[in-house]
Parts: structure tokens; C-alpha cells; sequence
């Protein structure tokens, strides 16, 4: 009701909140007004969507697919004998979303990669407006 006449994009609310509130960036941003009530009716859906992900168990098997899927698609990068290797994959709990990945040389998996691997798990298991926490554990 406020931004009528402040002419918002919403695509920009949308990018500033994102980045005004970085420590929740996965979480869905909805429009409301309590004035006209509208989007309010979504609100709901939006929040039980948000606890199924939040609470959510995924298969061992298809994160493993997941994970080897991802590292066939862009092996992890490195030389030698100090090359990491990522062994396999477990969800350790919810709420949120924990998973302990098995691997060697886990200090030099650079960060980029881990955002990488973050990213394939969010897409093929559907965690899109949760955070994850992911462990990597050397074996």
C-alpha cells in the first residue's frame, strides 16, 4: 500500500531485501497489503512449503547420484597428490537440512566448488527456499 506512489519494481524490493537480509537469501519473498488484503491468501501455502523443505529426507542413493552426476559434469579441480576427492554423501538431519559429505583433501575443495555441489543438491532434491548445512568430513 506504501509503494504506490514510490513507482517499485519489484524485481528491485525483491534484490535489495535479498541483499539487506543475506543470512536468509533462500527464503521466498512475498507482496501483501493489509490494506486490500491482497497476497495474503498466499501466504499460508508459502510457509507449509517451506516447512516440507525444512523438514524434508532425501534418498542416500539419489544424493549419491546427485553428487556423481555433479562431479562427472565438472570434476573438482586440483593437481597431484593433494587433489581432493569427494567419496560419497549423507543427509545428517533437518531442520534444516544438514549433509555430511565424505572426502580427502577437503581443505583444498575451494569454496566456488562447494557453492557448486550446494547448488546441484538445492535443484535435484528440491531445497530451493531452505539454507543446508553441509559438513565435509575427510575419510
Amino acid at each position: 500500500d506504501l509503494a504506490e506512489g514510490l513507482e517499485l519494481d519489484k524485481n528491485d524490493v525483491v534484490d535489495q531485501v535479498r541483499d539487506r537480509f543475506k543470512f536468509i537469501h533462500d527464503a521466498p519473498v512475498l507482496f501483501t497489503s493489509a490494506l486490500t488484503r491482497l497476497g495474503l491468501s498466499r501466504v499460508p501455502s508459502t510457509i507449509a512449503e517451506v516447512y516440507t523443505q525444512f523438514d524434508q529426507r532425501t534418498d542416500a542413493t539419489e544424493l549419491g547420484r546427485t553428487l556423481l552426476a555433479a562431479l562427472g559434469e565438472r570434476p573438482i579441480p586440483g593437481r597431484g597428490r593433494s587433489r581432493p576427492r569427494m567419496n560419497g554423501i549423507v543427509q545428517d538431519g533437518v531442520r534444516p537440512p544438514t549433509f555430511v559429505i565424505t572426502c580427502k583433501n577437503r581443505d583444498n575443495i575451494h569454496f566456488s566448488y562447494r557453492r557448486y555441489i550446494e547448488n546441484r543438491i538445492r535443484r535435484a532434491h528440491g531445497f530451493d527456499a531452505v539454507p543446508l548445512r553441509i559438513f565435509y568430513r575427510e575419510s
